[in-house]
């Protein structure tokens, strides 16, 4: 591990690490919820920080997209996609129906909306937890 990396690694767990705590201290409030669908408005840091508060709940998150030979993750940042960073991540299981909708969103920010799982770390339990339904997916336009 180079040492620019090494860096990069550190900095994003005490980002994620200190936006946990605030989080905890400072916040009273749940998740915004969509009601009609019933899918809870999430931080991914949030997730990553707190997976079984959120374990089989439908939630969305908004990450970066990354296709890799492993599969599909969405990651907390650019640096964690780019460079697999899987403990800063969640894997996503993709169905056939899905597939072509992720085939173009490689390194984009993207809105994701799943059925969360705490328990299921993806292939060799290398994630946070993972979408094992995904319901929607796709780019976040800058407008």
């Amino acid at each position: 591990m180079t040492g620019t990396s090494f860096k990069v690694m550190c900095c994003t767990i005490c980002f994620i690490l200190l936006t946990s705590m605030f989080q905890a201290t400072y916040s009273q409030t749940e998740p915004q919820t969509d009601q009609n669908l019933n899918v809870r408005y999430v931080s991914i840091i949030n997730l990553i920080a707190n997976p079984f508060r959120f374990h089989d709940s439908v939630v969305r998150v908004i990450g970066h997209v990354r296709l890799s030979a492993k599969g599909v993750a969405v990651y907390l940042t650019k640096s964690d996609a780019e460079y697999e960073l899987t403990k800063n991540g969640l894997w996503l299981y993709v169905d056939e129906t899905m597939q072509s909708r992720v085939d173009g969103l490689d390194m984009q920010v993207c809105g994701v909306v799943g059925k969360f799982d705490a328990n299921n770390t993806g292939p060799q339990g290398l994630w946070n937890g993972s979408f094992t339904k995904v319901i929607a997916i796709g780019p976040l336009n800058k407008d």
